[in-house]
C-alpha cells in the first residue's frame, strides 16, 4: 500500500459524504483496516500511511447512523 493510495481513497470518502446511507463511513472504515493490515505485514512506511489515513478524521461525514 503507498500513501498515494490512501490519498486517492480519503478523495473517494470525500466525495461519498453526500451520500445517506454512510457509504463514506464505511469506506473510511475499509482504509483504516487495510492500512492496519499493511502494516501488520510489514509495510515499509507505516507512519506515513497512518499519517495520511488520519486525515480522513477531518472529513464532514456522517459516523454515526442510527
Amino acid at each position: 500500500m503507498k500513501v498515494t493510495d490512501t490519498e486517492e481513497r480519503i478523495a473517494k470518502i470525500e466525495a461519498a459524504a453526500s451520500e445517506t446511507d454512510g457509504k463514506a463511513h464505511e469506506l473510511e472504515d475499509d482504509l483504516f483496516l487495510e492500512v492496519l493490515e499493511a502494516t501488520a505485514n510489514g509495510a515499509k512506511n507505516p507512519r506515513a500511511l497512518a499519517a495520511a489515513a488520519i486525515k480522513s478524521a477531518d472529513l464532514e461525514i456522517n459516523r454515526w447512523l442510527e
